[in-house]
């Protein structure tokens, strides 16, 4: 249960120090900090009536809800957060949200239609500001949600099409995935030899 009130509201500035503190919070597992923290903000960016800060402040809960508390609740906050980021030019925002919902979808719920519509969503804003890191990791997404429904040929166009930027990057996250849908892929191809080669090469990532 959230109140809004109109006293002490905070500049936007100081909102956004909240939003990222309350981000941090959730990455170091401060999910009680996280939580109070993104509470405070959502409260005064509604004094404020802004719609980005509230989708910012509606995303972090949905994350903190879906991987500690309530998958369903944490997807209602980020179907809160998108309803507030569309309202907006804030195409950052809206690539965030859209990847967290079909990652919800994907990974917690197996529909992976319905990720595949929210992760090709996201694919078009991180497009749209040129974010070569989103475009990276949500194509990746895309084609580990298309292998998912054995899918392949459409799966492979999307890792194929980032293979080159992650083998010249330092993304190590993705250089595993990478390897690893590879690995998948000629695997379904009944191709042994190029499966193993892929899988090792994960494996050794990991280790790493």
């Amino acid at each position: 249960q959230f109140s809004f009130s109109q006293e002490q509201v905070r500049s936007k500035k100081e909102i956004e120090k909240l939003l990222a503190d309350a981000g941090n919070a959730f990455f170091n597992l401060e999910v009680d900090k996280s939580l109070k923290l993104s509470k405070i903000a959502l409260n005064d960016a509604h004094s404020l009536k802004d719609n980005a800060l509230m989708a910012k402040a509606y995303n972090i809960i949905g994350l903190n809800f879906e991987e500690f508390y309530d998958v369903d609740k944490g997807l209602n906050y980020y179907n809160k957060a998108l309803y507030h980021a569309n309202l907006t030019d804030n195409d950052s925002i809206k690539d965030w949200v859209n990847n967290n919902i079909g990652s919800v979808y994907s990974y917690r719920k197996n529909d992976f239609k319905k990720s595949i519509e929210y992760y090709k969503k996201a694919l078009y804003y991180s497009e749209q500001i040129k974010d070569s890191i989103e475009i990276m990791y949500t194509r990746l997404n895309i084609c580990s949600a298309y292998f998912a429904t054995h899918n392949y040929n459409d799966g492979v166009k999307y890792l194929n099409s980032v293979k080159k930027f992650i083998v010249t990057s330092d993304q190590l996250e993705a250089k595993m995935s990478m390897c690893t849908l590879y690995g998948s892929y000629f695997s379904f191809k009944n191709d042994d030899q190029k499966a193993e080669a892929f899988f090792n090469e994960a494996i050794r990532l990991g280790k790493q």
